[in-house]
């Protein structure tokens, strides 16, 4: 449970402490007063990057130099202080004041779970969104598989300059079989834990489709992994190599993965209606929530920035009714809720400060 709350020079807020409630929050305020940045600053606390941006100077209060980010999260009986900061391009990271634990062990510490109007772009979105899905899964419960993705990146992206050199015929041929062999094996290791992760979810689903797509018997997953593990040998490479000399880019690997929602038969990215595209990317976020609970061993914080309000009424309440009561949420909107339960609070945010919300 996130217990407090600290931002310095953090998008348009110089400075907020903030205690939520072990319940439901509910940050009220007009357009443009800084409540998604709260839940930004969560959301880069649990997974050390912006679901708005990719460039951290951003997040950075003009004109821009860094900030700062701290949270104490209260689990088991125990509270344990987190720490980020980002100056100039250097970012930095600490639990409990120790600046050595591994960027694998910060990573997702304090689990969250983010429902978004823009989450559509999971399901019809670029296939790397899906894949980015499968390996945030999958590091929930095994954060040694952040590291085999960050591993096969590196050697992806040095791969392709190496394919990019051969094309102006200064390419060292010993290197490309050193890059190729690394490529397979680190390709291997990130495909075996996306298939866990694909199970994973696909267990996870059953619970929930009856609600959303009327019954686990129309709704499947389909993954196609580009490199299964133990095929490397029947990869055709006379056949492969011009194309990618020519292309000059990797054509196999788990960049080349696709994952996808299908129902009744259809691909819901093609053939869905905007609907279905939103109810099947809330799907996997509840997805998400229910493996961070079984892997963690607690619900996530559930992050909803205005996600409910593209969804009819009846589909709202059915949302509202699988969100766990035990969990702790915090949602930003424009409007106080009529009521609020044991444990939960409405805030007012305005003018650079979270105050209680008088009506």
């Amino acid at each position: 449970m996130l217990a407090r709350l600290r931002l310095f020079e953090f998008r348009c807020h110089a400075r907020i402490e903030w205690e939520p409630a072990p319940g439901r929050n509910d940050l009220v305020g007009a357009n443009g007063r800084g409540k998604t940045s709260i839940l930004e600053a969560v959301y880069y606390l649990s997974r050390l990057r912006s679901f708005r941006t990719g460039q951290p100077r951003e997040l950075a209060r003009w004109p821009g130099h860094g900030f700062a980010l701290e949270a104490v999260d209260r689990h088991d009986g125990k509270e344990e202080r987190l720490a980020l900061k980002w100056e100039d391009g250097a970012r930095e990271w600490s639990v409990d004041g120790d600046k050595t634990v591994p960027l694998s062990q910060f990573w997702g510490r304090l689990p969250a779970v983010l429902f978004s109007s823009e989450d559509g772009i999971l399901v019809r979105g670029p296939a790397a969104k899906r894949q980015a899905w499968l390996d945030s899964l999958r590091s929930a419960a095994a954060p040694a598989h952040l590291v085999a993705v960050q591993r096969y990146n590196a050697v992806l992206k040095q791969r392709n300059a190496w394919l990019r050199h051969g094309a102006l015929g200064s390419a060292d041929a010993a290197l490309g079989e050193v890059l190729t062999a690394q490529l397979l094996a680190q390709g291997a290791v990130v495909t075996g834990g996306r298939l866990l992760a694909a199970e994973a979810a696909a267990r996870h689903a059953l619970p929930f489709l009856e609600n959303f797509f009327g019954g686990a018997a129309v709704c499947r997953f389909a993954y196609r992994p580009s490199l299964k593990p133990g095929a490397e040998a029947e990869i055709d490479w006379p056949r492969l190599a011009p194309l990618e000399r020519r292309q000059q880019r990797t054509l196999v690997g788990p960049h080349r993965d696709e994952w996808e929602l299908a129902w009744n038969g259809k691909a819901v990215a093609r053939y869905g209606s905007e609907g279905e595209q939103r109810l099947a990317a809330l799907l996997l976020r509840l997805i998400e929530a229910a493996h961070l609970r079984e892997a963690r061993g607690r619900w996530p914080v559930f992050l909803i920035d205005d996600a409910l309000t593209p969804l009819d009424p009846a589909r709202k309440l059915t949302l509202e009714a699988l969100l766990p009561p035990e969990a702790q949420i915090i949602q930003a909107g424009t409007v106080a809720p009529a009521c609020s339960g044991p444990g939960s609070a409405v805030w007012s945010v305005a003018s650079g400060e979270i105050r209680p919300f008088e009506s």
